[in-house]
């Protein structure tokens, strides 16, 4: 896939700062996955407490689960972990108990919620059934919140009156770090551009004259003003460019139609692989990641470019997905310019803390809540101060034992979104 590129100008420079180092580690599964729940509740226990206080009257007391029934006041606060109870959830292990062994990621693309879901609050103690002003279709599987509300007298269900969440401000990670945030007054002239693209869909049938070149050349013209792009002054403000996810198209590999897994007689599980269909889409991988690299090697030549994984990319399906191997790109790792990073990734671009998540969150919300568009969906991540809560429940995560790395300390301030169907901004 040739593409050319001649520079033409000096770029401005763009003050990288990352800050991944809580999205890099390596999996180790001896690790068990409670303790995800429990760091993210100690974690965030503090500042809840905090909030509730300056959200209600301070008198009221703030209880674990198992004081609540001892409470003299009658009304309390209680702070612990949203867990939700959906009929329509997909099980993994019965299917397998019952034979059926198609658990593709395809066969689980449905919406979950129904009138019967119910929320439950856990602590390190006890749990009790939520009821009163809390909606189930508002909440996903774990969520931080603190509630104000008084115990049933059955004992086992707390009635809520009101819901308080972390919401994180944007001058705790700044004061600590004492970066200074960009004030107002910079003019047209002295802006400086983050590009920032997804979804580019490399794959093995490309040519000079498919369409998905012709977009390509148009990107690599309007990042170096030139040809159609050649009088757009925005141009050669490009600073840096960042792509979140999806640089490789999935639905244009073959899938091997002949494969599956039968159940047999006996009750083992015979796989019947024939190699033709296993080795086709493996080689269609590789050619459409040459295409990839090529055009990275081109665009690394002018400018900055930070690559994330995405959903349909070769990477793994656990969060947080870890940096693509250099090997991947053999020419374009040559250059400096050139950076493989983290799913999600977070980074301070000029004094611009930037936020950026390939939409594997964004999907996860919308199947078990009844929250659909992905603006409102982000909204919700800044307010619960986790960009990751159904993890790892419902968004498959890297078991962690020391923290939660999806928790969102200060609102940053840009949250990207990628891989999704439209562009929207708000």
């Amino acid at each position: 896939m040739p593409i050319s590129v001649r520079p033409r100008m000096s770029r401005p420079q763009c003050h990288y700062k990352p800050q991944n180092s809580r999205f890099l580690m390596e999996c180790d599964f001896s690790k068990q996955y409670h303790h995800y729940y429990r760091k993210r509740l100690e974690k965030t226990r503090p500042i809840l407490q905090a909030n509730c206080h300056k959200k209600w009257d301070s008198s009221v007391p703030i209880c674990t689960l198992s004081e609540v029934a001892n409470c003299d006041s009658g009304k309390c606060i209680v702070i612990g972990t949203i867990f939700k109870r959906m009929k329509l959830q997909p099980n993994v292990i019965d299917e397998l108990s019952k034979g059926n062994f198609d658990i593709s990621r395809e066969r689980y693309s449905g919406q979950y919620t129904s009138q019967d879901d119910t929320l439950t609050l856990e602590d390190h103690e006890e749990s009790v059934q939520l009821v009163g002003k809390i909606d189930p279709s508002e909440f996903v599987t774990g969520v931080t919140v603190a509630l104000l509300g008084s115990p049933m007298n059955d004992g086992g269900r707390f009635s809520v009156e009101d819901v308080c969440f972390i919401e994180p401000s944007h001058h705790d990670l700044h004061e600590s770090t004492g970066i200074e945030r960009p004030v107002g007054g910079n003019t047209e002239s002295d802006a400086v551009y983050l590009l920032v693209v997804s979804g580019l869909g490399f794959h093995r049938d490309m040519n000079e004259k498919s369409k998905l070149t012709k977009a390509l050349q148009d990107m690599i013209d309007f990042v170096w003003g030139t040809g159609n792009f050649a009088e757009d002054k925005r141009s050669y403000k490009v600073a840096r460019v960042l792509v979140v996810g999806d640089s490789l198209r999935v639905d244009k590999f073959s899938s091997p139609a002949e494969d599956g897994i039968n159940k047999i007689d006996n009750g083992q599980v015979e796989t019947k692989i024939k190699q033709s269909s296993q080795v086709r889409p493996y080689a269609e991988y590789i050619q459409a990641t040459k295409h990839m690299d090529e055009f990275f090697a081109q665009l690394s030549k002018t400018v900055d470019v930070d690559i994330m994984p995405g959903p349909s990319d070769p990477s793994s399906h656990l969060s947080p997905q870890q940096p693509f191997h250099p090997c991947m790109f053999p020419k374009s790792s040559l250059f400096p310019t050139f950076n493989c990073t983290t799913n999600p990734h977070n980074a301070i671009y000029n004094k611009v803390e930037v936020l950026a998540t390939a939409g594997q969150n964004i999907e996860v919300i919308s199947k078990f809540s009844a929250i659909s568009d992905p603006i409102e969906i982000m909204k919700r991540h800044l307010q619960w101060g986790n960009s990751g809560p159904s993890a790892p429940d419902n968004l498959y995560s890297i078991p962690y034992e020391d923290d939660d790395p999806f928790i969102i300390e200060a609102t940053p301030d840009i949250y990207i979104a990628g891989c999704q169907e439209s562009f929207k901004v708000d």
